[in-house]
């Protein structure tokens, strides 16, 4: 800092794009512990209407606007002292764009409108359906450790390629939406993207570091839009002259890290051994443990992600393998639910807010007693598995005893953690020396006892992440904190 004074002497900026809200973490550089007495998020309402079925696109310009406000929150008098910057969010979607003249020279300050210093497409999410099974076996095949779904970025690309050219000649970049933040942050002179987040979008081989390059040119694919490898957590330094937020005022140097995918900043930010899994249950849900054994079978409907080389000491984008189970459907399963009720209400002239039919439900399941096995057998997979599209969901065992609120919101919630079990079955855990399953979403907190369900579906002891903001976004900051 200024003056000579120790860099470390300070707070570190975490960012998470995420797919329903952009989050924010301050932690303190030296104890690597969340620096402020509050917590900040704020939902981004990004999702674009009226779109054909299948296709889910959100506005960037909603989420920048989110961001901003969430750094108008936290304020300059703390945001002075930031360091450093991290940078982390949803995975696999992706958005172009092409510079206009003043992204080079532009000093950013919270009332940047994106559209003075660039043009820019919606972002396409990873909850896209337009790739149907059929217009994804028209595609190459990848190597044999590399999967394809709908909804990453290379599986979007082609369809684009396909169905709307122009588009992809329009526009000179591309990335997921956290790698245009951060390159827009850094003034970096072209698109860079993580190998976590190459990984998330296919057709990029983690053992190489490198995209298949010769696959998409044999296949038409505009390899010109794909943004350059970067594997270091450190992209750039907040652009020069920009006071933005507050930050950067002294004229001191300020590291921005490449964006981070969300699993791995969640999965650095909540471990405390190599021998714990993680359990997500958010928008999405996934189970996710650090691959310790060679040999291990992988199940087909896991991934096995690159992960940070350490979590000590300085890491870096290469070196162990997180295996993850990451299924499509969490507590957006519950959303689906709530606004179906909604939908219903609605049709008798009734009018109920959406918060207060949350609460409902919320009350109704934790009223009643989970041990029981009376509760419908709901398979939740409303929005179908990667490893499976034609996926349904279903409903048995209804009885006149438990088509009640409570019986059937619990069905939802076990549903998503027996959905998990099949894709991740628990003795891939055992032979993995996995001893304990830590918690993480808000749900958690909402519906208490599901924790003694993962242990009777898993086996093992779980430990819900109790403290206050250990995110994502803490995650981002503290991989940048072990890197300076």
């Amino acid at each position: 800092m200024k003056g000579g004074q120790n860099r470390k002497h300070g707070v570190i900026l975490g960012i998470d794009l995420g797919t329903t809200t952009v989050k924010v973490s301050v932690i303190d550089a030296v104890t690597k512990r969340v620096a402020t007495n509050q917590s900040y998020s704020q939902k981004t309402f990004a999702d674009v209407p009226n779109l054909p079925p299948g296709f889910s696109e959100q506005y960037v310009e909603k989420i920048w606007t989110a961001l901003n406000i969430l750094l108008a929150e936290i304020g300059p008098h703390t945001l002075s002292n930031v360091i450093a910057v991290g940078i982390c969010g949803q995975q696999h979607g992706v958005m172009l764009w092409k510079r206009k003249a003043a992204w080079s020279n532009v000093t950013l300050t919270k009332f940047t409108a994106l559209s003075d210093i660039c043009e820019f497409s919606n972002l396409i999410t990873w909850q896209d359906q337009r790739c149907t099974k059929d217009f994804l076996e028209t595609l190459p095949k990848p190597q044999p450790d590399q999967v394809l779904a709908t909804g990453y970025g290379s599986c979007s690309l082609f369809w684009l390629q396909k169905n709307d050219p122009a588009v992809l000649e329009y526009y000179s970049e591309a990335g997921t939406i956290m790698d245009f933040i951060a390159c827009l942050l850094t003034n970096s002179k072209s698109a860079v993207i993580s190998p976590h987040n190459a990984e998330s979008w296919g057709f990029f081989d983690r053992h190489s570091r490198s995209w298949n390059t010769k696959i998409l040119t044999e296949n038409q694919f505009p390899v010109g839009l794909l943004p350059l490898v970067c594997n270091t957590t450190i992209l750039g330094v907040l652009r020069p002259g920009s006071s933005f937020h507050g930050m950067n005022r002294d004229r001191q140097t300020i590291p921005v890290s490449v964006a981070m995918g969300d699993l791995q900043t969640s999965f650095i930010a909540t471990v405390a051994k190599d021998t714990d899994a993680v359990l997500n249950f958010s928008t999405s849900s996934q189970i996710s443990f650090i691959r310790s054994r060679a040999d291990l079978v992988i199940p087909s409907a896991c991934d096995v992600r690159s992960y940070f080389s350490s979590t000590s000491g300085k890491p870096s984008h290469s070196g162990r393998e997180l295996v993850v189970a990451p299924s499509l459907n969490g507590g957006n399963v519950l959303t689906f639910f709530v606004k179906t009720l909604l939908d219903w209400i609605g049709q008798f002239d009734l009018d109920f807010s959406e918060d207060v039919i949350w609460s409902k439900i919320i009350s109704a399941a934790n009223s009643e007693d989970w041990t029981t096995s009376d509760d419908p057998t709901i398979r939740p997979t409303i929005y179908a598995e990667r490893f499976d599209s034609n996926l349904r969901a279903s409903v048995e065992g209804l009885s006149l005893e438990n088509v009640k609120l409570g019986f059937v919101t619990r069905g939802f919630l076990k549903g998503v953690i027996e959905n998990l079990a099949v894709m991740l079955p628990p003795q891939i855990l055992l032979q993995s020396s996995i001893d304990r399953i830590v918690l993480t979403g808000s749900l958690f907190k909402k519906f208490p006892q599901l924790c003694r369900y993962v242990t009777k579906v898993f086996g093992l002891p779980v430990v819900v992440q109790e403290e206050e903001g250990r995110d994502a976004a803490f995650g981002a900051a503290l991989a940048v904190s072990l890197s300076l």
